[in-house]
């Protein structure tokens, strides 16, 4: 229909309602995005940014246990075992609290698959550890068999550690990489739609005008003639 056929308050009226309908699309896209960008952001700081912490953190008590056990048998004096292993008992104790919190939070598939991993680890490690404290308490001398014995046990224990805290890490950044893509994706949407809704309310404004102005200028010209 052709806009000359409306009346002046119908054409009004479309306009006005084509730039409110332009506005509300501006509003969708924005809370849509927003709403994206939120739920990521939430992840990020608090599922990802837990894990990851609890995992490094875990890490680095696992391995000052190690440092301590290194000096605990290496130590001239026997009678220390005992304090060496209430402090090792101790860090225990808040490395298996951090350790809680990751297994809590991790939800993949090969997350899981890795504590697996850490476990056997710690399980080959620890019996070996707990038989040589056992015989250093007794005067062995067993540097030796630290060497030799425990600390490729540890290191490979630290090793499933590494990659874990590496796995936690990567998943942060591409949270993190998400989350800023999701921003400049939601601007690009934002600038767009804005200058959509300029153009298409510029040209509403104009095919109005000029469905009132030509009308009055023919209704004017004609009146001329009849004068």
């Amino acid at each position: 229909m052709h806009l000359n056929h409306l009346r002046v308050g119908t054409r009004l009226t479309l306009s006005f309602g084509l730039v409110l309908l332009i506005t509300i699309l501006m509003a969708g896209i924005g809370v849509w995005r927003l709403q994206e960008l939120a739920k990521i952001t939430t992840e990020l700081t608090t599922t990802d940014s837990t894990r990851l912490s609890a995992s490094q953190q875990w890490r680095a008590g696992i391995e000052m246990n190690w440092v301590r056990t290194r000096a605990a048998l290496l130590d001239s004096d026997i009678n220390r075992l005992p304090q060496w292993q209430a402090e090792m008992d101790q860090a225990s104790n808040v490395v298996n609290a951090h350790r809680k919190v990751v297994e809590d939070l991790v939800k993949t598939d090969k997350g899981r698959q890795m504590l697996g991993d850490i476990d056997k680890a710690r399980a080959a490690y620890r019996d070996p550890r707990a038989e040589l404290l056992k015989r250093r308490a007794s005067g062995e001398n067993l540097s030796d068999a630290l060497e030799t014995q425990l600390a490729p046990l540890s290191n490979a224990y630290l090793r499933t550690l590494d990659s874990f805290v590496q796995l936690q890490q990567t998943s942060h950044d591409e949270a993190l990489a998400q989350a800023m893509d999701n921003a400049r994706q939601g601007r690009v949407l934002l600038i767009v739609a804005a200058v959509l809704a300029v153009l298409l309310g510029a040209s509403a404004a104009v095919l109005l005008s000029r469905s009132i102005s030509i009308p009055l200028r023919q209704a004017v010209r004609e009146a001329e003639q009849i004068a």
